[in-house]
């Protein structure tokens, strides 16, 4: 089953009326829901050479279910560490990806995975919709601005999960390195205290975070790091 949240001018979740240009209607599955977040390691110097080296998963009731290292399952060619947080350290006696997914699906075979572009996280540990876990929603839905009509490219600008909740949480959630665990926490506040959410504040929110000073992404502070892109 699925909950069809329309966000309109006035009202509450499931309101009638039609949603403004910046505000496009958004459909949020049922529950329980639970915020997972993955953090790789680099497997070699490409940006897509990653692979899995720690995995978190918050409840709804902001509980830490799962906060587990991963032993890599191909040579480790960088920890990322100033990025990741991650040493090769915290990776000795961790159990396989294996165990890790089995872990993982107990967990959330009946859930809706919320996080900030959740299909990479269930990519990465080779979910399937239906079978390990029931549905998910991307937070993007939430706060992307739509752009003017004609602009090119991908009709919405999407702003990161730091940025996100430096803005509208006053808290800083990857000054130093990213940490699977906060990111799903902060997932999942973000996810309660907006998904009931108006039209008219959601457009506002929206315009507060386009406003605001651009918080730099990963990319910008490490374009290469260890000589991985």
């Amino acid at each position: 089953p699925r909950r069809v949240c329309v966000m309109a001018n006035q009202g509450s979740c499931g309101a009638q009326g039609s949603p403004s240009a910046s505000s496009p209607p958004v459909v949020i599955p049922e529950g329980p829901y639970y915020s997972m977040d993955v953090e790789c390691v680099a497997s070699g110097m490409r940006h897509c050479d990653r692979v899995v080296a720690k995995v978190s998963v918050v409840d709804e009731q902001e509980n830490i279910l799962l906060e587990q290292y991963v032993a890599p399952s191909v040579p480790v060619f960088s920890h990322l560490t100033p990025l990741t947080g991650i040493t090769a350290n915290d990776l000795v006696d961790a159990p396989p990806f294996e165990q890790v997914q089995q872990q993982v699906r107990a967990i959330v075979r009946d859930a809706c995975l919320v996080g900030q572009g959740i299909l990479h996280d269930i990519a990465w540990l080779g979910l399937e919709r239906g079978r390990d876990y029931r549905d998910h929603f991307d937070l993007v839905q939430l706060f992307r601005f739509r752009k003017a009509p004609g602009s090119p490219g991908y009709p919405f600008i999407v702003f990161s999960l730091r940025h996100t909740v430096k803005w509208l949480m006053d808290t800083d959630i990857q000054a130093h390195h990213h940490d699977p665990t906060m990111d799903a926490l902060y997932s999942m506040k973000l996810f309660k205290k907006y998904r009931g959410s108006t039209s008219g504040y959601l457009t506002a929110v929206r315009q507060t975070l386009r406003r605001a000073p651009r918080t730099p992404s990963a990319a910008a502070l490490f374009p290469t790091l260890d000589g991985v892109a």
